[in-house]
């Protein structure tokens, strides 16, 4: 193990195979070999160390202690920025050919960051240099946190910052195709029973032609996910006697509609459910959609007008992006990242394991420098072409209801101050004010008018800042559970 202090005057400190540069840090640094075991074997924290280990291979990591902090200097009245001066970096040597790099720092609390390498060093055509250089942020320790040396995070014990290089292959694949290929072999498109039985269980399998058959006897209730997610962890708060009683108004018509949601666009999630119903015959649905599932409900809608195929009676729209969300703009990127890897703390495991997952695919996008071309991500970006087309549709015959909140975070909530900061000064800003929203989508957007017909949507349910209802939570919600059911008549 090597050991080395932080050089405040902003010297370049070599720990093991790593250069650190962090002006204004005072602190101790470890680098611990990864041969001899390094802080693996012994700090393996359940599933969440394991996601990471089954896609990223460990290849460096630095122990940070007694790390101080620069004082952050007061600003001038006129001046908005938030740099406190020399941003820390960190030196890498070069990834082999076939291979592309990330870096993961969990801070004292246990939250977690994504950094990537310059730009311009990124990618099989920037190599040569022996060297890489990442940007990276150090953040001031929460408070209470040096209480918690003994409590494990996702990387480690907490109560230290933990910088970890991470690598990954990429031959065989190329640029955005690598995303593509996983979510089409991970999260396929599927429609699959969804049951008091099973709304936790992702084993279940596709309709069969007979049950196709079977949903055109009568109304369907159709489910649709959000962003990052599966029906079995979206969905996975819903009482099991609320869908037992839902599949009784529906006679046994409930199913979930699985698919991938970062590199394949809502239309082309759309296209493959209409194919299996077009096969089936005519068919009439309510829909329940969660997040970006609900643009795949309103493609549906718009798509089967007057087809005689499929009738889209209903949609109920839970914190979809209507008019988009400032997350998926490339140029909040990492906080994207950042809000999502963060949701361990305010989620259970059976709903934040498919959104890791699928975050760490995102992140090795980001790393490679075409997360630009995801259909996906892109079809929620509030300035993108997709949106400004979608919402120039003019009204259905679908009838829409919305559900949506206001969520002010605070010490209690978990969510580390520095995400805080990042969400509601850079990303959730317009012309020098916050913008409400529930840490992923603007309130406003899941329901007020944006261009399309049908909007705004008057039968809604909204929370107030103060009602503990974020992005993730809306099914543990007793209110949102009733609003279903008194509008889900089967």
């Amino acid at each position: 193990m090597t050991t080395q202090r932080l050089d405040p005057a902003g010297g370049r400190v070599r720990v093991g195979n790593l250069v650190l540069t962090t002006p204004g840090y005072q602190g101790v640094a470890e680098a611990h070999d990864l041969r001899s075991g390094g802080t693996r074997g012994e700090e393996i924290v359940g599933d969440l160390d394991e996601i990471f280990a089954r896609h990223l291979e460990e290849q460096e990591v630095i122990q940070l202690k007694q790390v101080v902090a620069p004082p952050t200097p007061t600003a001038a009245p006129d001046d908005d920025s938030r740099s406190i001066g020399p941003q820390p970096k960190l030196e890498v040597p070069e990834p082999a050919p076939d291979e592309e790099q990330v870096v993961v720092i969990q801070d004292e609390d246990g939250s977690m960051s994504w950094h990537f390498a310059e730009p311009s060093q990124r990618g099989r055509a920037a190599r040569g240099a022996g060297t890489r250089t990442f940007q990276i942020e150090l953040h001031k320790p929460e408070s209470g946190t040096q209480e918690l040396t003994r409590t494990r995070g996702p990387l480690g014990f907490i109560g230290r910052k933990l910088i970890k290089v991470f690598g990954f292959k990429i031959a065989g694949v190329a640029g955005a195709k690598l995303l593509r290929h996983w979510e089409g072999d991970k999260r396929p498109h599927r429609v699959r029973e969804f049951t008091r039985d099973n709304i936790q269980i992702y084993e279940v399998g596709e309709l069969t032609s007979d049950r196709w058959s079977q949903l055109t006897t009568g109304p369907t209730l159709l489910f649709i996910h959000g962003t990052n997610s599966q029906i079995h962890s979206g969905y996975h708060a819903l009482p099991p006697e609320q869908l037992a009683a839902m599949h009784e108004r529906y006679g046994g018509r409930v199913v979930g509609f699985d698919h991938p949601t970062l590199s394949y666009g809502p239309n082309e999630n759309a296209e493959f459910f209409l194919e299996r119903v077009g096969s089936a015959g005519q068919m009439e649905v309510d829909i329940v959609c969660h997040s970006r599932g609900g643009l795949v409900g309103r493609e549906l809608a718009y798509r089967s007008e007057g087809s005689g195929t499929l009738n889209v009676r209903k949609i109920i729209f839970v914190a979809t992006p209507n008019a988009g969300t400032a997350l998926a703009d490339t140029k909040h990127i990492k906080t994207f990242l950042n809000t999502y890897t963060n949701l361990f703390k305010l989620i259970p495991p059976i709903g934040f394991v498919d959104v890791l997952e699928t975050i760490i695919n995102l992140a090795k996008e980001v790393a490679l420098n075409v997360h630009e071309e995801l259909q996906g991500l892109q079809s929620m970006n509030p300035t993108g072409d997709y949106l400004k087309a979608l919402n120039c549709n003019g009204a259905t015959g679908t009838e829409y209801a919305a559900i949506a909140t206001e969520f002010e975070p605070t010490a209690d909530t978990k969510i580390p101050t520095w995400l805080r900061d990042a969400l509601f000064d850079e990303v959730f800003e317009q012309d020098g004010k916050d913008v409400a929203n529930d840490l992923v989508v603007p309130t406003l957007g899941c329901y007020d008018e944006n261009g399309a017909g049908g909007f705004p949507i008057d039968d809604r349910l909204e929370f107030p800042r103060t009602g503990g209802v974020h992005h993730s939570n809306f099914f543990y919600n007793t209110d949102v559970l009733k609003f279903l059911n008194e509008r889900l008549s089967g």
